[in-house]
This record gives structure tokens, C-alpha cells and sequence, in this order.
């Protein structure tokens, strides 16, 4: 998955004989910049969460490998709004085929 890429990628890098307690914010965000800082910021984010979203479950009561996740002070970098892409009415047919309604569901 997506999340386990992104943090097996982190790892790899930071290096899996460390503890994860040594793990800092300023490690975290020195390594998204390297990494995909030249990406779009859709990519930082994406990265970002999957880490975020591990030292989470790092956290959970059940768990406790960690007291407090390190980079909850890390933020997402802003994305720029874009308008979304809408399918024609003569696409949506053509993908669906002719007996597809376009008003009901």
C-alpha cells in the first residue's frame, strides 16, 4: 500500500537499527525535502500523511512503542486549488453505454 511504501521508503533512509523514540520533527522534515520537496505538494502531503498516520499508530494505547508521535508539529505544505475535471453527459454514455440515466440513480 501506499502507506507502507512511503514508510518503508522513511526507514530505509533514516535507517532501521534507529529507535523510533530518537526520531525527531526536524529529521522528518529534512527528509520530506529531500526527498519531495522538488514534487508536488500533493506528493509532500501524501508522504507526510503516511508517516504522520504511522507514528500514530505508534502511539495507540494498545501499542505504546511511542509517548507522543514526534512530528505532529510537521506541516503539510499548501496546495493549490484546482478545478476539477467533469465528464461530458455524452461521455458518461459513451463509458456506460446509452440505456445509463444521467439524472436518477
Amino acid at each position: 500500500t501506499k502507506h507502507r511504501y512511503s514508510t518503508g521508503k522513511f526507514v530505509q533512509i533514516y535507517g532501521a537499527d534507529k529507535r523510533l523514540s530518537l526520531v525527531t520533527a526536524k529529521e522528518v522534515a529534512a527528509y520530506l525535502d529531500t526527498n519531495y520537496g522538488n514534487h508536488k505538494p500533493k506528493t509532500y502531503n501524501s508522504h507526510l500523511l503516511s508517516l504522520k498516520t504511522f507514528f500514530n499508530w505508534c502511539t495507540k494505547d494498545e501499542r505504546k512503542y511511542l509517548a507522543a508521535s514526534p512530528i505532529k508539529t510537521v506541516k503539510y505544505k499548501d496546495e493549490p486549488w484546482e478545478e476539477p475535471e467533469y465528464m461530458k453527459p455524452s461521455d458518461v454514455e459513451r463509458l456506460f453505454g446509452r440505456n445509463c440515466s444521467l439524472h436518477g440513480y
